[in-house]
């Protein structure tokens, strides 16, 4: 019976760290309610944070970021975004808010 409540203990403290130090569970709701949405590629559901979202019906994430790389929708283009490491980034003054993709590199999906 006390092993029983030990793990139990444990699998939720693990569940609540999961929660309070990554963005897994607002990153599953995301894909969940909009089948248009997604992580990209270059990231992973733990980590990409969606930092603006569109405000019109969409829904969609405008810009992110995780623990490397700052990620934009085209908005030319049709499903394109476009990712930059952070470190290169930051080092010539790319903003991740930024309109402009002169730092950056398409990435097409």
């Amino acid at each position: 019976m006390k092993n029983k409540n030990i793990f139990l203990f444990s699998t939720i403290f693990i569940i609540v760290m999961i929660a309070i130090f990554t963005y897994l569970f607002s990153n599953i709701w995301m894909i969940v309610t909009d089948q248009t949405n997604y992580v990209p590629k270059e990231s992973n559901i733990f980590f990409f944070h969606p930092t603006k979202i569109d405000e019109g019906s969409g829904g969609y994430w405008r810009y992110g970021e995780d623990l490397n790389n700052f990620y934009y929708f085209s908005e030319k283009e049709e499903n394109v975004y476009f990712s930059h490491s952070k470190n290169s980034a930051l080092k010539i003054g790319f903003s991740h808010v930024s309109k402009s993709s002169k730092f950056a590199t398409a990435v097409f999906i």
